[in-house]
């Protein structure tokens, strides 16, 4: 058995303690503006093809790098997602676990839950209606690595293998007066 001067024990235990509160976020270190970084994510295309976007909303999506819009909202987030083309889909992530529905951006039936995990992540479960009494599963944790935002999704059907899709979002500079 190894023994341990319990100033020894202390220290780690103080580390163990400093590195969970320094690993902690909260809603407000997700707050700005960012940009999907398209060299250091994976193609949209991938994500869109799981979920089973038809093939011209994947050629179309997959032309440009969305934007997303954190605010602070209570004890979670408010995300804004727009491209280009003006496009812009809103929705709340309140982080609390309470379950959400709605309707995506192709008009198909989904529910959802957001909730913060120990280690500050923010969690994000939804299942999404794809008809013909078939759905897909998708599960994102969402985390701060230096400047950027990244979103790692995993999306799971029935019968086939998860697709596992990494993005990478970086903050979008305000200009001089102070707005992105």
């Amino acid at each position: 058995m190894i023994r341990f001067p319990v100033s020894t024990l202390v220290l780690l235990c103080a580390a163990g303690v400093l590195a969970d509160d320094a690993v902690a976020l909260k809603p407000a270190d997700f707050v700005g503006t960012w940009q999907l970084d398209v060299d250091r994510s994976d193609p949209t295309s991938v994500m869109l093809k799981a979920l089973e976007a038809p093939w011209y909303a994947r050629a179309a999506m997959s032309s440009f790098a969305p934007t997303l819009v954190i605010a602070e909202l209570g004890t979670g987030i408010s995300v804004t997602t727009s491209n280009p083309l003006g496009a812009a889909e809103k929705r709340e992530m309140p982080g609390d676990g309470s379950k959400h529905e709605g309707v995506d951006a192709l008009g198909r039936k989904f529910s959802e839950t957001t909730t913060w995990q120990k280690d500050g992540t923010l969690l994000l479960v939804r299942s999404i209606d794809l008809g013909n009494g078939r759905s897909a599963d998708l599960e994102g944790v969402w985390h701060r690595s230096g400047d950027d935002v990244i979103i790692d999704n995993v999306i799971r059907k029935a019968n086939e293998a998860p697709v596992k899709v990494h993005r990478v979002f970086r903050p979008v500079a305000p200009d001089a007066k102070g707005s992105p």
